[in-house]
C-alpha cells in the first residue's frame, strides 16, 4: 500500500519542528518532555502501539496546557504513524484528529498540519476511490462522515487544506528547512537545497498533488493547452509576468511557481532555482499546444538556465536533463545520429566542469549507455541449401564483427543451453570446433546510434532451426 510510507516520512518531517527556530521552540521546556517521550518510545519498540499511544496522550495534554507549539504538532503527528499499525479506520481517525487540532496550533506548525491534513485526504481517496467514484455527485451524505462524501466534497477538502498551507508565506519564507538536517541524516548533502524554505518545500508538495492527481480529482472540464512562448522566458522575468488568458488549473500551477522562482532569486537559491526551473519546463512541455515547438523551446530553456548558473556545480544537473531529453526518444526535431552526439558533449563537458556534482554521476550514466556496444544478427527461419544466406546485421559503437558457424548435435546445444551462467555458456561454444570462420569490418559511426546492413553467410548443405528459436540471435 502506498500511504503508510508516506504518512511515515510527512509524520518525520513535521516532527522535525522540535529544531525550528527559537521563537517557534524553546529548548528549556522541550527538556521536560524527554522522559514522556522516552517512555513512547519504549512501549512502541516493544510492539505495544496501544500503550504507547496512551503515553502521548499525556504528551499532547501537556503540549496544550503550557501552550508548547512544537510538541503539540510532534505529538500528532507520532499519533498518525501510531495508529497505522493497529487501527483499520486510522486514515478517518487521523483526519478528525487533525482538524480538531488545527485551531490549537499557530503559523508554522499550523500551515505544516494543513498540508498533511490534504495528503490525509488524498489517501483516504486513494484507498476508497472505486466506492466514491460509484457515488453520484448530486448525493448529499453526511458531510459529518468522510464515509459518506462524493468526489467533489473529497476535491475541495483536499484543496482548501492545501491552499491554508500556503496561507503565511511571510513567515514559512523565512523558515529555513536546513533545521532539520540533523535527523535526516541520509539524505543526500543537496536536499535541502533543493526547497531551502518551509515555503517552497509545502509549494512544491502543492504542486505534486496537482500535476499527480487522477483524472476524478481535476477540474470538470479538460484543461486548454498552453500556447505563449512567454512562459518559456528566465525566471527573472517569468516571475514577473501577468497570466492572463490561461486556463485556471494551469494558473494556478504557473502561479506558485512564480512566487517560488521570486523567493529563489530574491535569496539567492541557485539549487532550489535550477530544481523549479526543471519542474516548470516540464510542465509547459507536457501541456504546450504544439508538441515541436514545445520540444524546441524546452532543449533552449535547458540550454540558458544552464548558461545562466554555471557558475554552481548543479548547473550539471540541467546538463544530465539535456542529454537524457536528447537520448530518450522523446523528441524528433534532431535524428538520433545527431542528438546522440550532442548528447555526448553535454555530459562530457559536465562531467570535466563539475567532476563530483550529482548532475556529473547523472552524466556519466547516460554516457556509458550511449556508449554500449551491441551487435544482432537475423536470418530467415527458411533458407536454400547450398546458396549463400542473407543476413541482417544490426549493431552500435562496434568496428569489426567476428563469426562462427558450428556444426553441432541437438543433444549437445541442449547441454550447453542448460548452463545458467552466460559466461560460461559462452566459452563452452568457442570450445567447439567451427566449420566456418571469420571476421568483417563495420564502417565506424561516431553518433553511438544504431545502424544495419545486409551480409551473406557462407552457403550451407543443410540448415536446421529450432521452432522455439528466436529469428534474432546476439553475437558478442
Amino acid at each position: 500500500m502506498k500511504h503508510p510510507a508516506s504518512i511515515s516520512k510527512s509524520g518525520l518531517i513535521v516532527a522535525l519542528i522540535l529544531l525550528l527556530t527559537p521563537s517557534f521552540v524553546n529548548h528549556e521546556v522541550q527538556h521536560s518532555f524527554e522522559q514522556l517521550w522516552e517512555q513512547v518510545e519504549t512501549f512502541n519498540n516493544k510492539g505495544l502501539p496501544r500503550s504507547a499511544l496512551e503515553k502521548l496522550e499525556s504528551i499532547h495534554n501537556k503540549a496544550v496546557s503550557e501552550k508548547n507549539q512544537a510538541q503539540l504538532l510532534k505529538a500528532t503527528l507520532y499519533r498518525f504513524s501510531l495508529l497505522q499499525s493497529f487501527e483499520e479506520n486510522h486514515l478517518i481517525k487521523s483526519i478528525d484528529f487533525a482538524n480538531q487540532t488545527l485551531p490549537l496550533l499557530e503559523s508554522p506548525g499550523k500551515e505544516i498540519l494543513h498540508s498533511i491534513t490534504a495528503e490525509l485526504y488524498w489517501f483516504y481517496y486513494q484507498e476508497n476511490r472505486y466506492f466514491m467514484l460509484e457515488r453520484s455527485n448530486t448525493s448529499i451524505g453526511d458531510e459529518a462522515d468522510l464515509r459518506e462524501w462524493n468526489i467533489t466534497r473529497m476535491r475541495d477538502s483536499i484543496e482548501m487544506h492545501y491552499n491554508l498551507s500556503l496561507r503565511s508565506q511571510t513567515i514559512s519564507d523565512t523558515t529555513s528547512t536546513k533545521h532539520f538536517e540533523l535527523i535526516l541524516d541520509k539524505v543526500p548533502d543537496d536536499s535541502w537545497q533543493q526547497q531551502p524554505t518551509l515555503f517552497g518545500f509545502l509549494a512544491k508538495r502543492v504542486l505534486e498533488y496537482y500535476t499527480e492527481r487522477d483524472a476524478a480529482l481535476q477540474d470538470a472540464l479538460p484543461a486548454q493547452k498552453l500556447t505563449d512562448v512567454k512562459l518559456w522566458q528566465p525566471s527573472g522575468s517569468f516571475a514577473g509576468m501577468k497570466l492572463q488568458g490561461i486556463d485556471p488549473s494551469h494558473h494556478r500551477i504557473l502561479d506558485l511557481l512564480q512566487q517560488m522562482l521570486a523567493s529563489n532569486l530574491r535569496q539567492k537559491q541557485t539549487v532550489s532555482l535550477i530544481n523549479n526551473e526543471l519542474f516548470r519546463f516540464k510542465y509547459l512541455k507536457d501541456h504546450f499546444e504544439v508538441t515541436n515547438l514545445a520540444d524546441s523551446l524546452y532543449l533552449k530553456g535547458l540550454q540558458s538556465l544552464q548558461e545562466r548558473t554555471a557558475h554552481h556545480q548543479a548547473s550539471a544537473l540541467v546538463a544530465a536533463e539535456r542529454a537524457s531529453f536528447l537520448t530518450s526518444g522523446q523528441s524528433k526535431i534532431l535524428p538520433d545520429t545527431v542528438a546522440f552526439a550532442r548528447a555526448i558533449e553535454i555530459c562530457e563537458h559536465a562531467i570535466e566542469t563539475y567532476p563530483q556534482s550529482r548532475g556529473a554521476s547523472m552524466c556519466k550514466i547516460i554516457k556509458a549507455q550511449l556508449l554500449e556496444t551491441n551487435i544482432s544478427l537475423m536470418v530467415q527461419r527458411v533458407e536454400l541449401p547450398e546458396k549463400p544466406i542473407a543476413a541482417r546485421l544490426e549493431y552500435r559503437n562496434v568496428t569489426q564483427a567476428a563469426f562462427r558457424l558450428i556444426k553441432i548435435q541437438s543433444e549437445a546445444l541442449a547441454s550447453i543451453m542448460k548452463i545458467t551462467d552466460q559466461q560460461q555458456g559462452a566459452e563452452a561454444m568457442l570450445r567447439l570446433q567451427p566449420t566456418y570462420e571469420w571476421t568483417i569490418q563495420l564502417p565506424f559511426e561516431a553518433d553511438y546510434a544504431s545502424h544495419s546492413t545486409i551480409i551473406d553467410l557462407p552457403p550451407l548443405c543443410l540448415l536446421y532451426t529450432s521452432d522455439a528459436a528466436d529469428e534474432e540471435d546476439s553475437v558478442d
